[in-house]
């Protein structure tokens, strides 16, 4: 676990869902173009440039938890951006090549066009690194890593909310909303799973889920979570790639896995968890 400086669980919980809740607010899309209109883009009037920087601010309640529950200057840490950029997004290619051909294959190879492309690569950028940060490396990851919860009851609550937010993309009934809902929830505990396991190198889900979206949508491949069976199927191969390369890495290297059946529901040990995974994913 990743201890608080002297701070008590239930003061980590109350930071973490009061830091969560404002940044929930001030991310419901009116708040945000109206925080993008009056405070962004009147000095910063490039669309993509005023994007980033809105979802920035929009998250200083979750950057306010964090420095209250370990009073550390450096609040990257806790949220897992402090470790190793260029491993995590190698990581993130290899594990999502099969989104990459499976996609590529299915569109012909054909792109979308110049303009629509460009926005459709900042899109998944966008979503691939604040999602992770907000969802995984803040919701998530100071709950799992700074509580006595286990994996099990953490990720129910967090992949329940992170779907949630991703209901407005089902239009067509329910079986699009079910699709929705579920790829989102196991995209959720996948993205988690991989946070954890790869040493909390936050950047191993954010390539993952920023490269999964750019691939979905450079190739075109649906227009929400739910997608269809040619869609499907590469996503599926993504997770068990994933699942399979990270055993077999971490097996390889003798490190066991953090993810086990004495952390399901409990975490264990008040270690650092950082102290936890061995010094070949810790880099």
């Amino acid at each position: 676990m990743l201890k608080p400086v002297g701070r008590s669980r239930t003061w980590v919980v109350s930071c973490t869902l009061v830091g969560f809740a404002l940044f929930y607010v001030l991310d419901y899309s009116t708040d945000f173009q109206l925080i993008r209109r009056t405070l962004v883009a009147p000095w910063l009037p490039n669309n993509y440039a005023s994007f980033f920087v809105t979802y920035v601010l929009i998250g200083l309640p979750a950057f306010l938890a964090v420095w209250l529950i370990y009073r550390s200057p450096n609040i990257f840490k806790p949220l897992g951006l402090s470790a190793s950029l260029p491993r995590g997004l190698l990581i993130g290619f290899v594990l999502t090549l099969p989104s990459l051909i499976g996609h590529g294959l299915a569109a012909g190879w054909h792109t979308l066009p110049p303009a629509q492309l460009t926005r459709e690569l900042v899109d998944g950028v966008g979503a691939g690194f604040f999602e992770e940060l907000y969802f995984r490396g803040f919701l998530f990851g100071v709950l799992f890593r700074s509580t006595k919860a286990g994996f099990v009851p953490i990720i129910l609550v967090t992949s329940a909310v992170f779907s949630a937010v991703h209901v407005t993309q089902a239009h067509s009934g329910v079986m699009e909303l079910v699709g929705t809902l579920s790829f989102t929830a196991l995209g959720s505990a996948l993205f988690a799973w991989l946070y954890v396991e790869w040493g909390y190198n936050l950047w191993v889900p954010i390539s993952v889920h920023g490269l999964m979206d750019i691939w979905w949508s450079v190739f075109d491949a649906g227009h929400n979570a739910a997608g269809n069976l040619e869609s499907d199927i590469p996503r599926v191969l993504v997770g068990i790639l994933a699942i399979a390369i990270t055993i077999r890495f971490k097996r390889s290297k003798g490190i066991p896995l953090e993810i086990n059946s004495r952390t399901w529901w409990k975490a264990i040990g008040p270690e650092n968890a950082d102290t936890q995974v061995g010094p070949a994913l810790a880099s």
